[in-house]
């Protein structure tokens, strides 16, 4: 580390960006078909892209929960620990309408090839047609691994717990998910308030502090 062979990790350099409901909207609407599926997808489950191309029909179980879950494998995931992530009612919906292959080791979204390469062009266009990058702050822009991010961000915006994140994001530690801290203040606040629904609340009717005797 001192002989400068270890580059330190620049945090200013990491992206916050999430995308909001109307870009959401815009890339939906400019995407071919075959992508809508897989940005909502990733949008809702916060699979990282490789994870997302690799997904087969076996990792798919819609016995689990409500809509079911999928199962990402730990030879793909940054911790190499399985993990497994719930379907919400879209998440469910993208897969619904895509072919079920009758083999279980089938990919569930075809169409984007074994590569990222097929994936990455039909994004660029997609986000280019959107038009959603532009006008914006250099160093900002939307790009696929931000649809993790924004999983990421509502699940906080939306009162999850950093731990509930972590294991989901597949985040080997805590750390890394403290970025999206901040987001969660409004729910932290809210906490606070809560605790005036206890004890008093005059100043005029103090309790006695703990230890002093009674009169």
């Amino acid at each position: 580390v001192s002989g400068g062979k270890v580059k330190f990790f620049n945090v200013k350099a990491r992206r916050d960006r999430y995308v909001t409901p109307e870009e959401e909207t815009k890339l939906l609407e400019a995407a071919e078909a075959r992508l809508r599926p897989a940005i909502l997808f990733s949008i809702h489950t916060g699979l990282r892209q490789g994870e997302l191309i690799s997904l087969t029909w076996a990792q798919v179980d819609f016995k689990v929960g409500i809509y079911g879950q999928v199962k990402v494998r730990g030879t793909l995931a940054k911790d190499r620990e399985d993990r497994h992530v719930p379907l919400n009612a879209t998440a469910r919906a993208a897969l619904d309408s895509l072919p079920r292959g009758i083999r279980k080791d089938a990919r569930v979204f075809v169409g984007l090839g074994s590569n990222r390469g097929s994936l990455n062009k039909l994004w660029y266009e997609a986000v280019k047609a959107s038009k959603v990058n532009e006008g914006g702050e250099e160093g900002h822009e939307i790009t696929w691994h931000t649809l993790r991010h924004t999983y990421a961000s509502r699940l906080v915006m939306s009162g999850a717990d950093l731990a509930t994140v972590q294991r989901l994001m597949g985040h080997e530690n805590i750390s890394t998910t403290m970025r999206y801290a901040h987001l969660a203040r409004p729910h932290i606040e809210a906490a606070v308030l809560s605790l005036d629904a206890f004890g008093k609340h005059s100043v005029n009717d103090a309790p006695k502090a703990s230890g002093e005797p009674s009169p």
